[in-house]
């Protein structure tokens, strides 16, 4: 005691240490009372295991905290270790050197999007009612950042996902919560007023996910590494970007929203991002296992796009403009086929190769292009074809003019389509199923640039079915804004009994037997339209009418179809026809199936005639459109009352003869008519009646009375109609190729007697 006495001022300062000493001691306790007490305040149920803060190494270590209120709302973490610069805090500065949480799990509430809980603690509400006097802004830096199994919930009561802007089916509130596995950032991140953040640090995340209030995940990554990351207020910048498993939307519990992606790897390489102008320069970019979805017109989720891989290279966005090199596309699948099997898709497609692709302005330029192979499977039933299926029709369409500072223009280097592409059609629509099929599709493009004057040369090769094949070679015409098209080729061996099913229903016949070759030559200048079809049927035979001769072709014809063809027919039982087609494409009558449907009637009729007219026995009138009526031979004329033919009957009999004998197959119709030109008459006096005013008898009347009734006229007309088929007969041709007809008096009694002859 007397040394303290002597020595004061020593053993202030000594106990004054000592006391520091003890309370540093203490700290760790002291702070876990105080915290206990604070944490007590707002939560019903405190949990700690461990608090140890040491001030000489100035760091502090949690463990086992854990809060929660009597709603259930939770602030835990498993460990916390934080280690920082005590010196920097006199320099309003904060310097995390070590940053280590395991285990965090935070329930926040709010409301519109104002905090209103962290956990068990309420956020008091802030009112400013006097001016306060700014304060020297701390400036934070913080490293070797390591989160794991963390888990943030959010609920606002008053927003929807909608409000922002996740287009997630449900109507519930906004209540979601964020889970993340793993969270590394062992560089540093440097935030200050002054100058913005800087952030200089390979990155490391893994099992990141947002989940629903039923824990179904809306989006999760697998894993994401950034190697090394570089950002700041001017740029953002990276050497590697890798992501692996990210699923956005898409579910396969539930349908909760009407498109997703899935995305199995993703790799960026050199990418820079400069903040003032929004360039971006990534110098590639690999993508793996790409799957796009989208709600279709069945009301469920469907893929809509699905790639094994995708790559570019060199990509640049600067000032709007894009441009990139060497895209890559392997095995695209496109539309899933929900109408059947669930794994098989419309659409697939190999390898798709672009050398360049570039955007500037309203310009769109590609560069060479190539897809290997090209698969396309339609189906067709009574609900339509399968991919028309896909879209849900709108009930009202929208239209919008596009201004001219919208216009896009684009220029396409080269397209080629590989030779093991396939089309296969299947029609369900007919009763049967009928199938089609397009293979070894090959087509090539040259440079196509409309608005500029350049002719881009186009080949086009294809086999059909089992034996067709279908050729085309030409020029795409461009020349002071229009768009033309020349295009020659040929269609060979067409197997015409796969489309029976389409003869039945728009014809009303069967294919039996044929083959389709068919040279062609088109011509497209802007609107109008040019084209002849050389068409040749090799062994074409019709079956029997579904209705007989009740179709409506064979009303426009005028005669069965059968009969029609069998007259066109070549020594060699082939049918050739030119069918010419003109029109204009923008006129809304404009139908290249109707213009096919009316000049093959024509062409039937004009092959007729041509075959018929050398021999001087068709009715050529002018304006004779009726194909009946063109096959009417000059009939064989009687004088009245004679029925014996004369030289020149057996004369022009001959030329029938001659011409049925070319035609084997072709049947004669001969038809007699009974007019009264064969009436005889007498004369048959008749007495006047006395006139009333002279009262004198009146001289009698002679009269011409007929004496044949109507069935001796038509006795007459049939004995004529028998010698024209005697003399048919004799001429070799046989009874059953000629048809007599059941003879009708003439309504006009000026008609002369006559015989008809027509095919």
């Amino acid at each position: 005691m007397n040394w303290i006495k002597q020595n004061k001022l020593l053993s202030f300062f000594l106990a004054l240490f000592c006391l520091l000493g003890l309370l540093v001691a203490l700290s760790s306790q002291i702070i876990i009372f105080f915290l206990r007490s604070y944490l007590s305040d707002h939560a019903s149920d405190v949990e700690l295991s461990s608090l140890q803060v040491n001030w000489w190494r100035s760091d502090i270590e949690i463990t086992g905290l854990a809060t929660r209120d009597s709603d259930g709302n939770r602030f835990s973490v498993n460990e916390l270790y934080l280690d920082w610069v005590m010196t920097d805090l006199w320099d309003n500065q904060l310097t995390v050197e070590s940053l280590k949480i395991n285990g965090l799990k935070v329930d926040i509430k709010s409301d519109n999007f104002k905090v209103l809980k962290v956990g068990p603690i309420t956020i008091p509400a802030t009112t400013t009612t006097e001016v306060e006097e700014p304060v020297e802004p701390w400036a934070v830096t913080v490293s070797d950042v390591a989160i794991h199994k963390s888990n943030i919930c959010v609920s606002d009561n008053s927003a929807s996902f909608h409000s922002v802007s996740l287009p997630l089916t449900t109507d519930q509130s906004l209540n979601t919560c964020m889970g993340l596995d793993k969270l590394t950032m062992p560089g540093t991140f440097n935030l200050d007023i002054a100058t913005g953040p800087v952030l200089e640090s390979p990155i490391e995340l893994a099992g990141f996910s947002l989940k629903l209030s039923d824990d179904t995940s809306y989006a999760s990554i697998g894993q994401v590494l950034i190697e090394p990351l570089s950002f700041t207020m001017d740029s953002l910048e990276s050497e590697k970007l890798k992501i692996t498993d990210i699923t956005l939307l898409s579910s396969d519990e539930v349908d909760i929203s009407d498109n997703g992606i899935r995305l199995s790897d993703l790799t960026i390489n050199q990418f820079k991002f400069v903040m003032e102008s929004s360039d971006l320069s990534v110098a590639s970019i690999q993508a793996e296992s790409f799957n796009l979805y989208t709600r279709a017109s069945d009301q469920a989720i469907h893929s809509l796009v699905s790639l094994a891989s995708a790559g570019v290279e060199d990509l640049k966005v600067k000032s709007g403009d894009i441009s990139l090199s060497n895209l890559q596309v392997g095995s695209t699948n496109l539309l899933e086929n929900f109408q059947g099997d669930a794994d098989n898709t419309i659409t697939q497609i190999g390898q798709i190769s672009v050398a360049k692709l570039s955007k500037a302005a309203n310009h769109i330029s590609v560069g060479d292009t190539q897809i290997e192979s090209l698969q396309v499977s339609l189906v067709m039933d009574e609900t339509g074809v399968n991919a028309a299926n896909w879209f849900a029709q709108s009930d009202q369409a929208v239209e919008e003019e596009a201004s001219a500072e919208s216009v896009i223009t684009w220029d396409l280097s080269s397209f080629k389509l590989g030779g093991e592409s396939t089309i296969q059609f299947e029609d369900n629509s007919l009763g049967n199923p009928l199938t089609q099929s397009i293979h070894e599709l090959l087509i090539d493009l040259g440079t196509i640039a409309p608005g500029q004057s350049s002719d881009t040369p186009v080949t086009v090769a294809m086999k059909i079915n089992e034996h067709g094949t279908f050729n085309a070679g030409g020029v795409i015409k461009q020349h002071n804004n229009t768009l033309g098209l020349q295009l020659e080729g040929a269609l060979k061996h067409l197997d015409m009994v796969d489309l029976s099913p389409y003869a039945q229903r728009f014809i009303g016949y069967r294919v039996d037997t044929g083959q389709l070759n068919l040279d062609y030559k088109f011509t497209i200048n802007e609107h109008d339209i040019d084209a002849t079809l050389e068409t040749k049927l090799e062994r074409f035979e019709l079956g029997e009418l579904q209705e007989h001769e009740k179709h409506e072709l064979n009303d426009e014809l005028g005669l069965p179809l059968p009969l029609a063809l069998d007259l066109i027919r070549d020594s060699d039982n082939n049918i050739s026809l030119n069918i010419p087609i003109h029109g204009k494409t923008d006129d809304p009558q404009f139908s290249v199936a109707g213009i096919i449907s009316t000049v093959t009637v024509k062409a039937i009729k004009n092959a007729v005639i041509y075959h018929y007219s050398p021999l001087g026995m068709l009715t050529l009138a002018s304006g004779v459109f009726d194909l009946a009526t063109a096959l009417k031979f000059d009939p064989v004329q009687f004088e009245p009352q004679n029925t014996e033919l004369d030289a020149g009957d057996k004369e022009q009999l001959d030329k029938v003869v001659k011409v049925l004998a070319d035609k084997p197959r072709v049947k004669f119709v001969v038809c007699a008519v009974a007019t009264e030109a064969d009436q005889v008459f007498k004369d048959e006096v008749v007495d006047q009646p006395v006139a009333e005013t002279t009262d004198k008898p009146q001289p009698p009347k002679v009269r011409r009375v007929p004496t044949l009734g109507p069935e001796q006229l038509v006795a007459i007309a049939n004995e004529r109609q028998q010698k024209v088929l005697d003399y048919l007969k004799s001429g070799s041709i046989p009874a059953e190729r000629l048809l007599a007809c059941n003879i009708k008096i003439a309504k006009d009694k000026a008609d002369k007697p006559v015989v008809n002859l027509s095919l």
